[in-house]
């Protein structure tokens, strides 16, 4: 359905309930549209859109600096909406404004899809992406951030990944490469919580710790991890971890380790891998109850999936408290710590009707 001609039929001056049916019916690109048209229809659209939930996925790398939108159980083909920002107009444009930030913008719709492409000078390319974000997550309020994707890699110094996600609060999963950007890097993992999965690689160090505000609950990836703080890594409970190049010492390990055998907020924990350059010095394994490993372990429990099957000759068995699940602590060298939690395995059901 076309945006209405407010002119025309005079939306404005319907009764409330009436614009609410209205806007409710229609789809996304044609509500999102009306909603840049002024800041009444702003105010009305996020006062009686309809709680459809959406997601947003966001891109940053050299050559592409954009988000697309979906509606909750869409896959990548079935794109509602996609925003592109960059500094070079070509092709008919018309003037878009949002809040301060004037741009250039030329749109494109098919097949149910609306593509805006808008361009500024350099130096506001990031408010101008901000802008817009934050205008989609203050009028659709069940906007969820599902990914951000950053590669810093040749990215230009003029553009702020910081001022580009200033509105971003929270999102699921969050994939960092390239070369090191500290104030950009130090933004993200201090003022975007991440729920699911977090993927940072560099090679480079941050220095000083960062007060993160990672939460995952299935992977964290770090290639250089020596920004965290011991804090941060005894409260993970998160199913997959990997810490590279950490400054984590033989105390912060056997913390982390405690907890577990606590059973202290630690259910999701399956897979851990730490390094540290230097070595991380004995464990007290007679604190934490450990046994040699058995290998009837291997035949009677299973290994949590994606990890390395590595030498578990000299390993050490630990168990839950709260739970009885056993956890395999693993030092093939003095740089590494490997640590998994076998998983019971599954019982055959066997129909005796059928057997017979």
């Amino acid at each position: 359905m076309p945006v209405p001609d407010l002119n025309r039929i005079k939306l404005l001056k319907f009764p409330s309930l009436v614009t609410e049916m209205i806007i409710n019916e229609m789809s996304f690109v044609d509500a999102l549209e009306l909603s840049l048209s002024s800041a009444r229809c702003k105010r009305m659209v996020s006062s009686a859109r309809n709680k459809t939930p959406m997601k947003m996925q966001i891109a940053i790398t050299q050559s592409r600096c954009e988000f697309l939108i979906f509606e909750q159980n869409d896959t990548l083909e079935d794109i509602r909406f996609s925003w592109n920002f960059g500094t070079r107009p070509g092709g008919d444009t018309e003037q878009l404004k949002i809040g301060d930030i004037d741009m250039k913008n030329r749109r494109a719709r098919a097949d149910g899809q609306l593509q805006y492409r808008s361009f500024t000078s350099k130096n506001v390319v990031d408010l101008a992406m901000n802008a817009a974000i934050s205008h989609l997550l203050s009028v659709f309020r069940y906007m969820e951030v599902t990914v951000i994707d950053i590669n810093f890699e040749m990215l230009n110094e003029r553009f702020r990944v910081r001022k580009a996600l200033e509105s971003v609060k929270t999102t699921s999963k969050l994939f960092i490469r390239g070369p090191k950007f500290d104030s950009d890097v130090r933004f993200l993992l201090s003022n975007i919580e991440v729920t699911k999965h977090f993927y940072h690689y560099s090679t480079f160090s941050m220095g000083t710790t960062i007060d993160d505000r990672l939460n995952c609950s299935d992977v964290i990836e770090i290639v250089n991890s020596s920004w965290m703080s011991p804090e941060t890594f005894w409260n993970m409970n998160c199913g997959y971890i990997e810490l590279l190049r950490s400054r984590f010492t033989s105390d912060d390990v056997m913390e982390f380790l405690r907890r577990w055998v606590d059973g202290n907020g630690k259910d999701r924990i399956s897979y851990v891998n730490i390094e540290h350059p230097l070595g991380f010095g004995s464990l007290d394994f007679e604190e934490l109850n450990a046994t040699p490993w058995d290998p009837i372990i291997e035949e009677t429990m299973v290994r949590p999936p994606n990890t390395m099957p590595w030498d578990l000759s000299r390993a050490m068995n630990i168990k839950c408290r709260a739970d009885g699940r056993v956890g395999t602590i693993s030092q093939n060298s003095e740089i590494e710590f490997y640590f998994l939690v076998w998983q019971e395995k599954s019982v055959e059901v066997v129909n005796i009707d059928e057997e017979i």
